[in-house]
């Protein structure tokens, strides 16, 4: 059953009543969403827009979390989708974490999080927003982190999995909550999951390399609508090139064939807007990323 807008006025009201929040998030959803009948502790699931069908619905999902990097096992996590009985529909929805209040933090304070996503080319957008406030409305004081969010690549990312951090030392000084906004029409729509969701004083870097590394440029034209890469290849094979855009989406993957040595690789009408994209080249042995502008 879909949350009413007076319910989630109700939450909020309640919710503004403990300002002092919490100090930090350390949700991964193996206790929480356990069961598909369950829900994270003090979580909201919000949708205000009226369907007959439980599309657009954030739920939990038992084994479809993030896979343990050490055993590989599945673990639980949180997923939502526009998508219901094979049909797409015009939806928004929101997850909400409990108010969170980090003032106590003397330095810089991180979110970070596992996002992964089913049939990106059909679209459907999963944006991370801080309010302090209501966020289901129009006049709601929020603030749209996901241009900023930084998609971070280690152990684990050929599961398809992206690890992202965003910056929130510039709020901490006032209680907000962090959101999940995914949307999506009558004629796009895709499958996000949700895992590992946490606040941390440590800045991840980027790139996040496992194996050797690869030396690893590109540059790119959206008026011609290429990327060129360029890279030394450490021996001859079969390479996997993974282009990536701020949020994590995926953009194209190729298999691409190398000889040793200096090499360039032309990935020609991707179709890219001005910004930053990420490029990922590995094999079974070696690894390489590059945060490429196209202009």
């Amino acid at each position: 059953m879909k949350y009413t807008v007076f319910s989630i006025f109700v939450f909020f009201v309640a919710h503004a009543a403990h300002a002092q929040g919490i100090t930090s998030l350390h949700e991964n959803f193996d206790v929480d969403c356990v069961l598909s009948t369950d829900f994270p502790a003090s979580w909201l699931e919000a949708n205000p827009l009226s369907h007959p069908v439980d599309s657009g619905l954030w739920v939990c999902t038992p084994t479809l979390g993030r896979p343990s990097l050490i055993s590989g096992t599945p673990t639980p996590g949180i997923m939502c989708s526009g998508v219901y009985h094979n049909m797409y529909n015009l939806d928004t929805s929101y997850l909400v974490t409990p108010l969170l209040n980090l003032g106590g933090y003397s330095g810089n304070i991180y979110l970070q999080f596992d996002t992964r996503t089913t049939n990106i080319h059909l679209g459907g957008n999963l944006a991370l927003l801080i309010s302090t406030d209501t966020p289901y409305h129009d006049t709601a004081t929020t603030i749209d982190l996901t241009a900023s969010v930084n998609p971070l690549f280690g152990n684990g990312d050929s599961t398809g999995w992206v690890t992202h951090q965003a910056n929130l030392t510039p709020y901490k000084n006032t209680p907000f909550y962090v959101v999940f906004r995914y949307t999506s029409t009558s004629s796009t729509g895709s499958a996000w999951y949700l895992d590992n969701v946490n606040t941390s004083t440590t800045r991840l870097e980027t790139p996040v390399i496992t194996g050797n590394e690869i030396s690893l440029s590109g540059s790119g034209n959206s008026n011609s609508q290429d990327i060129t890469i360029y890279f030394t290849a450490p021996a001859a094979g079969t390479y996997n090139l993974i282009l990536y855009d701020l949020t994590g989406q995926l953009i194209c993957n190729k298999i691409i064939h190398a000889a040793t040595g200096y090499q360039t690789y032309s990935l020609d009408e991707v179709n890219l807007h001005s910004g930053i994209y990420f490029a990922r080249l590995t094999n079974d042995a070696y690894s390489g990323i590059a945060k490429i502008w196209v202009r």
